[in-house]
């Protein structure tokens, strides 16, 4: 029985590049370029790092719940916009709870709120246009 490789990536399994060095946890997440983001995402990401701030262990799986969705939602969700700013939100240290947030966290909780805000206050603006 042969293995079967799709078209365009090596045996290696790094479509032709040279492997990243370190784990896949350390590896760099795709540029800004190459991450689709919705606001959504920024959404419960913001929430996410709300409730790591207030209590680390278990927020990914609070939010979940507040949101409906499974956890690994709120995980593809962190992926994303974790791709999309180019930074890593929580703490990649081992011995730390996976949901403790980086220092990039804190600044996401900081600047986040405000980005949130202003988007509502556009979408308010952008819906009472039509009714004028």
């Amino acid at each position: 029985m042969s293995i079967r490789r799709r078209k365009g990536i090596s045996q290696e399994g790094t479509g032709g590049l040279d492997p990243l060095p370190g784990s896949a946890r350390d590896r760099p997440r795709p540029s800004p370029n190459e991450a689709a983001v919705r606001m959504l995402d920024i959404q419960m990401v913001w929430d996410v790092v709300a409730a790591s701030n207030e209590q680390a262990r278990g927020a990914r799986r609070r939010v979940a719940k507040k949101h409906g969705v499974a956890p690994a939602t709120i995980t593809e969700a962190i992926k994303r916009v974790e791709a999309a700013f180019a930074v890593r939100l929580f703490s990649s240290e081992p011995a730390v709870d996976a949901d403790a947030l980086s220092v990039h966290g804190r600044a996401f909780l900081e600047y986040g709120l405000t980005f949130l805000k202003a988007f509502q206050i556009m979408r308010k603006f952008v819906q009472e246009a039509a009714e004028a």
